[in-house]
């Protein structure tokens, strides 16, 4: 759904998924940082787990 609409618009992007444990998650936004990821997507049961380790 979203690379299509990504493709539909002309936007130079690509959205993929990745399974991130509760224990990962620190090491997985190590990861969206060192990629310089301009956006993420981060559903439930992460969502708490993710809030003190954003910006």
């Amino acid at each position: 759904m979203h690379n299509a609409a990504f493709a539909a618009t002309g936007f130079d992007g690509v959205y993929v998924a990745c399974e991130v444990s509760p224990e990962q998650v620190g090491q997985a936004v190590a990861g969206i940082r060192a990629m310089n990821l301009l956006g993420v997507n981060v559903t439930v049961p992460l969502k708490e787990l993710v809030m003190p380790l954003l910006d």
